[in-house]
């Protein structure tokens, strides 16, 4: 299981767990015109998603603020704060970081089902896989598979804000090995992609954190990146 609480990512980003309830919690005016008619369920994965958001502005010393839904689904965060959302059917991840720091995030959970080759396949291919088990020591096809889909889910919601491309595919964003030797991440570039997405593409960094029962795919790209 998740641990449920705030687990920071490092001093400037925070992930927040919350496990999704069938009595959600309260929802904002702005989350509540949102969320509409949806069923019961999906009402709760959303409660949790943005209670686990406002507790990760809160952990970074910022007021609760409704996050409310763009025009593709993804969360609209406050002017001055980055944030992404994930779920698994048992629990709802935000990860939240500043403006100052980030341009744009992005967090994908792995949901531990095994992705499958079948499946594997639209998402990754066996150099990518390689590229994976080097970069973070994994030794698991499975957990390899696993982790190249929720690193693509991650880049996806880390582009959008910036570009706008609701298109991007996952075999468009490759992952690659990083130049940076500070910590175990990977770069991204884009294949065949528009212009202007592989330019943000070449921005993003992406690591794997691991916790007790859950891990999960951060895509970044810092506010100090530029093209």
């Amino acid at each position: 299981m998740p641990p449920v609480g705030l687990h920071w990512i490092d001093d400037r980003l925070v992930a927040c767990f919350v496990a999704v309830s069938r009595s959600p919690a309260r929802l904002l005016p702005e989350e509540e015109a949102s969320i509409g008619d949806a069923t019961l369920r999906r009402r709760a994965e959303f409660a949790a998603g943005r209670d686990a958001a406002r507790q990760g502005m809160v952990a970074l010393g910022l007021p609760a603020v409704g996050v409310g839904q763009g025009v593709e689904g993804e969360p609209a965060f406050p002017a001055g704060v980055r944030g992404s959302i994930s779920h698994t059917n048992a629990h709802a991840v935000a990860l939240v970081g500043l403006a100052a720091d980030y341009r744009s995030v992005g967090v994908d959970v792995d949901d531990a089902r095994a992705l499958g080759d079948a499946a594997a396949a639209e998402v990754t291919w066996e150099a990518e896989i390689q590229r994976i088990q080097q970069a973070f020591g994994l030794t698991e096809r499975a957990a390899v598979q696993n982790f190249a889909f929720s690193a693509k889910e991650a880049i996806y919601k880390c582009q959008f804000p910036l570009t706008q491309d609701a298109a991007l595919k996952a075999h468009q964003a490759r992952l690659l090995p990083s130049r940076d030797q500070a910590g175990q991440e990977m770069a991204v570039a884009g294949w065949r992609a528009a212009r202007d997405t592989a330019r943000i593409l070449d921005l993003v960094r992406v690591r794997r954190a691991g916790f007790d029962g859950a891990t999960l795919a951060i895509a970044t790209i810092a506010a100090s990146a530029s093209t």
